[in-house]
């Protein structure tokens, strides 16, 4: 049986990617300075091996394959609530990103190059989550527009 190290899905948390480099060609990320990784480094960031928030799994701080920090294509991180500071702190820094948020219902993605956030609903997760015990939320999560485009300085200013 596989054991998660990381948070579990149906937890109430959120999970980060950053692409530093290119996974096809391995060139840094055009929005990614050496500055912007060693920022996140010391904000608690780890090297992933996965683009996708809901499939981080990683051992402690080590990073597997006893490969050093330089050879990975992306940084990961979870939070327990509070996941717009997270994505405050992005925004602010114009830090690209892809997140699965609250019980990965949304997942969220910003580009600093469009100045672009764009939020998808998770039906599915909305459904699983809460069709049995409050049949009211689902009603109004399911109502929500599936997608919604905004950007970031809109969004810093909404989400004050």
């Amino acid at each position: 049986m596989k054991t998660r190290t990381s948070f579990v899905s149906n937890s109430s948390s959120s999970s980060f990617v950053v692409v530093v480099k290119d996974p096809l060609y391995r060139e840094p990320h055009p929005s990614i300075t050496p500055e912007k990784v060693e920022l996140l480094l010391s904000e608690g960031w780890i090297p992933s091996n996965s683009p996708y928030p809901m499939k981080i799994e990683w051992n402690g701080i080590e990073a597997p394959d006893g490969k050093h920090k330089e050879d990975y294509l992306y940084l990961a991180y979870c939070v327990i609530c509070n996941e717009d500071e997270i994505i405050e702190f992005l925004l602010k820094n114009e830090i690209p990103f892809i997140a699965t948020t609250h019980y990965g219902h949304q997942v969220v993605d910003y580009d600093p190059i469009t100045d672009t956030i764009v939020e998808f609903q998770n039906y599915g997760a909305v459904f699983e989550t809460y069709r049995r015990i409050d049949n009211l939320y689902f009603s109004f999560a399911y109502n929500r527009p599936p997608i919604v485009t905004t950007y970031k300085d809109k969004w810093l200013g909404l989400n004050k």
